[in-house]
């Protein structure tokens, strides 16, 4: 599923989608691709939150469950959000795992000012997710494990 940017300057696409029963938002701007039964090839000696890699037209994805980051039940999923590169610098991708993907929505820039952690969608609490707090404990917790620059 290719994601299509908002074109309105007053407001911000979310992507709305599930991870277990929990609600969950992205801008999408950081969303490369959604996928859905994807095969994740398990890598060894990784933090817990780490499911493995996924290969996209030869590139390859760390997946990450964000409920077992977030110290929650593993999700029982095959669906993932690619996510574009976060930094120019770097040459890492990675992903997120999701239960299920509900809808887009737009956010005004008031409402999104007044809360950066969460907005009303339907009368529900959504979450946003914070990709950046995942892909810099990624970051850390891969330098603990191996070592090297970053």
């Amino acid at each position: 599923m290719e994601i299509v940017q908002n074109q309105d300057q007053n407001k911000n696409c979310y992507l709305i989608f599930s991870m277990n029963e929990d609600l969950y938002a992205i801008k999408t701007d950081f969303v490369n691709e959604v996928l859905s039964d994807s095969v994740v090839y398990p890598i060894p000696f990784t933090p817990n939150y780490v499911c493995g890699l996924v290969n996209r037209r030869g590139t390859p994805f760390t997946v990450v469950d964000p409920m077992v980051f977030f110290n929650k039940n593993e999700q029982n999923s095959k669906t993932l959000i690619l996510l574009k590169n976060l930094f120019q610098d770097e040459k890492e991708s990675f992903s997120v795992k999701i239960t299920d993907v509900l809808d887009f929505f737009d956010v005004d820039s008031d409402t999104e000012k007044k809360s950066s952690e969460t907005f009303l969608w339907k009368k529900k609490k959504v979450k946003i997710l914070d990709a950046l707090v995942i892909y810099n404990k990624l970051k850390q917790d891969f330098k603990n494990i191996y070592g090297g620059k970053k």
